[in-house]
């Protein structure tokens, strides 16, 4: 787990068990994330989880939450590229017929069934190109990690 996380204010359960209270949200704000000087366009290459990617950007696994924080992935199961067999676990879950007919498609755009050279799409298909989409991320710049930090931890403190 990250250091930041270490600045957080610990709260008791019923169980007698101490957690850290999370009730502070930590966002990074829009005008950060739509300022190109301050982050990088990711592709994901294979299957890389955001802790390798902040172990290969940041050299702190642990800031795995900042990558999530930057393409507004709150559930990281879900909201982060699926293995195939994740996708295919995932799409036979979500619908009866994995191959069945989602819609149809012609240059991108989905159409009326009756349009001609209409391209059929199953469930797999379209959940596959959701999932292709998610490859695309930010990064922020390494060199403003520690701004972001400082600014965590002004907050956490209030």
């Amino acid at each position: 787990m990250s250091t930041i996380f270490k600045e957080f204010p610990t709260i008791t359960d019923y169980s007698g068990f101490e957690l850290t209270d999370f009730s502070k949200r930590i966002s990074i704000t829009k005008t950060i994330k739509n300022s190109p000087s301050l982050y990088q366009e990711y592709s994901i290459q294979g299957y890389e989880s955001a802790e390798e990617l902040a172990q290969d950007f940041y050299e702190d696994p642990g800031l795995y939450w900042l990558i999530y924080s930057m393409n507004d992935i709150i559930d990281p199961f879900f909201g982060w590229i699926l293995t195939q067999s994740q996708l295919e676990a995932f799409t036979a879950d979500k619908y009866t017929d994995v191959n069945g007919l989602h819609h149809y498609e012609l240059n991108g755009d989905v159409v009326s069934s009756t349009t001609p050279n209409a391209i059929p799409i199953t469930n797999l298909n379209h959940e596959d190109s959701i999932n292709e989409k998610k490859r695309k991320i930010k990064i922020l710049r390494p060199s403003f990690v520690k701004n972001i930090k400082r600014a965590i931890q002004s907050t956490v403190n209030e």
